[in-house]
């Protein structure tokens, strides 16, 4: 019996899949059929259709833990401990501070292998 019911939700939740693979192909259809409508409708009538399709993906069992996976990482979001602007200022000028050493670093030992490599060849008198 187990097995049945099973094969039941697959089939719908097939048949949901198949319905929002429809839906999407009939907009991108709609979008070029009526192009000669202005855009912000036509990007309105796109915002109703996916707003379709997500709710109708949310009947899937896909679908539904999607949504609780949603829910759960807007938990975790609210346990995150956020730097303070203080701490983010000072962390952006460390990282600042130490691209600008890495930088003259780098522009002098490029300039030092050149003017090795210009001597040692030769091109400089």
């Amino acid at each position: 019996m187990g097995s049945r019911l099973e094969t039941q939700r697959s089939k719908l939740s097939t048949a949901i899949w198949l319905g929002i693979a429809i839906l999407f192909i009939s907009g991108v259809f709609a979008n070029y059929h009526y192009r000669s409508i202005a855009l912000p409708l036509r990007i309105i009538g796109w915002i109703v259709l996916f707003s379709t399709m997500l709710g109708v993906a949310c009947l899937t069992q896909q679908g539904k833990r999607a949504v609780a996976f949603a829910k759960e990482a807007k938990v975790e979001l609210h346990k995150v401990v956020w730097p303070s602007r203080q701490e983010t200022v000072q962390t952006t000028l460390m990282v600042v501070t130490m691209i600008a050493i890495m930088g003259l670093f780098l522009w002098a030992a490029d300039s030092a292998l050149l003017w090795l490599t210009a001597w040692l060849t030769g091109q400089r008198g």
